[in-house]
């Protein structure tokens, strides 16, 4: 499949090797140089999206806030899928499951 545009994929380093902020660092000096180097990458950068899920997603939304307080331009659009943004424990139907998951279990999302 040809998507006819340039696509550049951070291979950040990961925890606990590489505690926080590390990668959302990693990621974002990436995205400075793309920025300053779009012709070196083949595009205009007239329109740069974000995509990423799980940690990355969590990364991609680090990044956005990064670039705000720095006064970067963000990226024009963002795709993150899966991101976990809030760990306490919800009342509702994934939130229950939390009592019974092994791997993410109750006392983990619990406040």
């Amino acid at each position: 499949m040809k998507v006819n545009c340039p696509i550049l994929s951070i291979d950040y380093s990961l925890a606990p090797k590489a505690p926080f902020p590390r990668a959302i660092e990693e990621v974002y000096y990436a995205y400075c140089w793309a920025l300053k180097n779009l012709e070196r990458l083949g595009t205009t950068g007239e329109r740069i999206v974000f995509a990423g899920d799980s940690a990355g997603a969590n990364l991609n939304s680090g990044v956005i806030v990064k670039c705000i307080e720095e006064g970067i331009p963000i990226p024009h659009g963002i795709l993150n899928i899966y991101g976990i943004y809030n760990v306490g424990f919800l009342i509702s139907p994934s939130g229950s499951l939390t009592l019974i998951d092994p791997m993410l279990p109750f006392g983990l999302t619990s406040n």
